[in-house]
């Protein structure tokens, strides 16, 4: 029987696009998930959006919509971010689900049975930002902004009475938070001593109503941090919440460490649930050398990092950069530097010289290993201390020294093949048994490499494997059984390209600078449009010439049809005309797959090919926002297929 195994990420904030630190947090989570997965285990990958908040109600109240309208619009950017980026979540959850809300009444009603609630008064500062209350000062000590006082009813938990039950349940899990100095940071808070704690607010409506006492809604870390259960069962599915809960690992931001390792944790042990079993906290990343700030407009947001590279880069910066805890700086010309570096020179000129050799020596069968020399029995014995390592370290959550690890193994091939110059051997027909040993041996260690690289870097790997004509999907390879000779001799390798292409310093950097459209900067950092003179916004209109670049035509779908584990995407076939081609569509939420063959659609035509969740799409189709909802462009009479909108 399989182990199970849970993983989350935070609920993120519905109150900008996803950016750069969400992405990191998220590409951490899909590492690990997708080691476990190899490892064997039933794996469920939580993450999902926090919708609810005097934040949220004011920034529709100016924008003169209702919050439904506003957190529709913020979730379905970070589910669809996710999707684009081929992250494989397993649940989805949001804060404004009927689902989550039968989860936080049930909750509390369970902590108010064991008598760790009561109806009090609150009088002190508020951070707005932070929904957190704080202690004592007029700003707040985790974000820095000023706070508002504030004075109304609200319901209490009783955090006092949890110090030592939660004291006590660190020393009997001395791990349950990562890296230790945050362990330290978490007990010494405690030991400070705590305050019951207010879960409920009166002045304002943008919240799950507490049962039986309406005029109250929840404070939103009693809310959001439901999530992670109402996500899996609780509440709607006793046999689903049993199998999952608890939780292996909350994956979180340091900036939310308290809330996480000490509120929750007192929460469910208040309702008789078990806590979680460990929580992640890792750092967080400047921009450029400075924190990443709205203001000074040096917001990275996961769209750009998508336009300028492919997802393996990032995925590899972001994990390999700093270790788990730490915090980091991102620079794309670093992201350029290591990428190069690593992925281009280390890692793909050894998977193609390898193959190249095997192809040009041996027609493309795999050699027989034979019996190995002092040398081949060296590159196996570092084989098995690297499977070793790698399987410990990621154990330990200690994912960039996992990838060093792997980077080790790297370089020692590569410096195997230097030493035994099979180029060499290769001229002499009476040594060609010795080199198909070596070639044997640096085959079988690329194929060891592309298997721990899976987690890291899953297109690359999975390009790898191709090559050497493994073609079972990348999970099927057991991190378990990283064993010597898993590479069959005799067969067949398949077609060779280039895994990664070279970043060119010129054409990245102009990548990066172009990375936001005409007018799109200040917004994507959420910043205030400039001014005219004239008091108006600054033009942000492009000219006949930019807009003539993008090529719409008209088309009508063939067939549609779902893709696994999303829930918005969907693969559609239109014809043009001249040709069928393949397009993915991010509309399941509006329009059943059946229902769309036939409708004549507008297609952007002359898009760089991308992949969604794996699926490659060679175009993309125009549709409006209407609330939130995607509505297809279409015509109301007969269009010849391939026309040019103009």
């Amino acid at each position: 029987m399989s182990k199970t195994f849970y993983l989350t990420t935070p609920l993120y904030y519905v109150n900008d696009v996803p950016h750069v630190g969400h992405t990191y947090t998220t590409v951490i989570a899909d590492a690990v998930v997708r080691y476990r997965r190899m490892c064997g285990d039933d794996v469920s990958f939580l993450t999902g959006t926090d919708e609810h908040g005097l934040k949220i109600e004011r920034s529709a109240r100016q924008q003169g919509i209702e919050p439904q309208e506003l957190v529709d619009t913020y979730a379905a950017e970070f589910r669809e971010t996710w999707e684009r980026l081929g992250l494989s979540f397993d649940e989805f959850i949001r804060t404004t689900q009927e689902r989550h809300y039968r989860a936080v009444a049930k909750l509390f009603r369970a902590v108010k049975r064991s008598g760790n609630v009561y109806l009090g008064q609150y009088q002190g500062n508020y951070c707005v930002g932070c929904e957190a209350y704080v202690a004592e000062g007029r700003n707040c000590p985790d974000c820095g902004r000023p706070t508002e006082f504030m004075t109304e009813d609200s319901y209490f938990f009783k955090l006092s009475a949890f110090q030592e039950k939660l004291l006590r349940f660190y020393r009997e899990n001395p791990d349950f938070v990562v890296p230790r100095s945050r362990m330290n940071e978490v007990v010494r808070f405690v030991e400070g001593g705590l305050q019951d704690l207010s879960i409920s607010r009166t002045s304002f409506r943008w919240g799950i109503p507490v049962p039986d006492d309406e005029k109250h809604i929840f404070y939103v870390w009693f809310d959001a941090l439901t999530g992670y259960i109402s996500g899996m069962g609780y509440g709607t599915d006793d046999e689903k919440f049993e199998t999952w809960w608890p939780v292996d690992v909350h994956l979180i931001g340091k900036d939310i460490l308290r809330f996480h390792a000490v509120y929750w944790p007192a929460f469910l042990m208040a309702a008789g649930l078990a806590p979680p079993k460990r929580i992640l906290s890792h750092g967080w990343w400047t921009i450029e050398g400075e924190k990443m700030s709205k203001s000074k407009g040096n917001f990275v947001t996961a769209a750009e990092l998508s336009n300028v590279v492919q997802t393996d880069y990032f995925r590899y910066f972001l994990l390999r950069e700093i270790p788990l805890g730490s915090d980091g700086n991102f620079s794309f010309d670093g992201l350029r530097t290591r990428v190069n570096s690593d992925l281009v020179n280390d890692l793909g000129n050894l998977s193609q010289r390898t193959l190249k050799m095997i192809r040009s020596y041996f027609g493309g069968v795999i050699p027989k290993g034979g019996s190995a020399d002092e040398r081949g029995r060296e590159l196996r014995d570092f084989c098995s201390e690297t499977a070793r390592l790698y399987r410990e370290r990621f154990g330990d959550l200690q994912i960039n020294k996992a990838v060093e690890a792997v980077w080790e193994l790297i370089s020692r091939v590569n410096k195997y093949l230097v030493v035994n110059e099979p180029w060499i051997l290769a001229k002499d027909p009476n040594r060609r048994a010795q080199l198909g040993s070596v070639l044997y041996h640096a085959a079988e260690a690329l194929r060891l490499i592309a298997v721990m690289l899976g987690p890291i870097v899953p297109e690359g790997a999975a390009s790898i494997m191709n090559q050497l004509g493994i073609h079972r999907p990348l999970e099927g390879n057991r991190i378990s059984s990283l064993e010597w000779a898993g590479l069959e001799s005799g067969s067949t390798i398949g077609k060779l390209s280039h895994i990664y292409p070279r970043l060119d310093k010129k054409e990245f950097r102009v990548k990066v600078k172009n990375r936001r459209a005409p007018g799109a900067a200040a917004a994507a950092a959420g910043a205030e449009p400039k001014k005219t003179a004239a008091g108006g916004q600054e033009d942000a209109r492009i000219d006949i010439k930019e807009f003539a670049k993008v090529r719409m035509q008209v088309a009508r779908i063939v067939s549609a049809e779902s893709i696994p584990k999303s829930t918005r995407l969907l693969k559609l076939k239109v014809d043009l005309g001249s040709e069928v081609r393949q397009v993915v569509a991010g509309i399941a939420g509006q329009y059943s797959p059946e229902s769309l063959p036939g409708r004549l659609v507008v297609i952007v035509t002359n898009l760089k090919p991308a992949k969604l969740m794996g699926v490659e799409s060679n175009g993309m189709i125009v549709a409006a926002s209407d609330g939130g909802k995607p509505v297809l462009a279409t015509f109301t009479e007969e269009v010849r297929l391939g026309s040019v909108l103009t």
